[in-house]
């Protein structure tokens, strides 16, 4: 058998190297031209996108971003004031709770004078089984003024609740305007939601006067002149 000849097989894996380093740059460079022709494909599909959808213009995000920013504060003051008003009442609530009448299971109860009939510290009305109005003795607070209380505090409840969503709304409408560009369509759809969120409370500031005060009049608290807080 005759034996290789080494000048010959060095020249053949020589030309082999060559073909396979051919084959590869031929390779890479269509896969280069194919990503070319992607990205070139994707930045004409953008501009058609661009050119189909018509963008609000910066006034128009300008004037709405203002608007978010001015409610955001609005709705801040209001956070405060209704939680100081909540604690108000909360103060309201647990001094004529300790004025209440308790009952041997320990239930506080109120007599409701005009009504002659009897309710627990939940508004429940008590069975005339366990006791009857005549059995309260007249000096404890009134049942009607301690379900006034109860109502007010849980409107006042959630006012509080519905205006920190709305605010928190109100961020992430901020967040989504700064991130850039913005379609009319987009923009139509935020200023929709955020009108149909506000809460009543920061709509009724942009009520007439008289109009304001007939839709959220101030809330009076009237004391009985037999009743004193303080204790019995």
């Amino acid at each position: 058998m005759k034996p290789d000849d080494p000048i010959q097989l060095s020249e053949n894996f020589l030309r082999r190297a060559r073909l396979k380093r051919d084959q590869e740059f031929h390779l890479q460079r269509e896969r280069q031209q194919t990503k070319d022709r992607q990205e070139r494909h994707d930045q004409d599909d953008n501009l058609d996108i661009l050119l189909t959808v018509a963008m609000a213009t910066e006034q128009e995000v300008a004037v709405f971003r203002a608007r978010l920013d001015d409610y955001e504060e609005r709705a801040t003051k209001h956070i405060l004031a209704l939680q100081r008003k909540l604690d108000q009442e909360m103060v309201e609530k647990n001094a004529m709770l300790d004025q209440a009448y308790i009952l041997d299971d320990g239930r506080r109860v109120f007599k409701i004078h005009d009504e002659q009939r009897v309710i627990d510290e939940f508004g429940q009305d008590v069975s005339p089984d366990i006791i009857v109005p005549d059995e309260v003795p007249n000096h404890h607070p009134d049942g009607k003024l301690f379900i006034g209380t109860l109502n007010s505090l849980s409107k006042t409840h959630e006012a509080l609740e519905k205006t920190i969503k709305f605010r928190d709304r109100v961020n992430e409408m901020q967040d989504e305007v700064d991130q850039g560009k913005i379609s009319k369509d987009r923009l139509q759809e935020l200023e929709q939601e955020f009108e149909d969120i506000m809460p009543d409370i920061l709509k009724t500031e942009n009520a007439a006067p008289e109009q304001k005060s007939e839709a959220a009049p101030d809330r009076e608290v009237k004391t009985d002149p037999q009743i004193t807080l303080g204790g019995m």
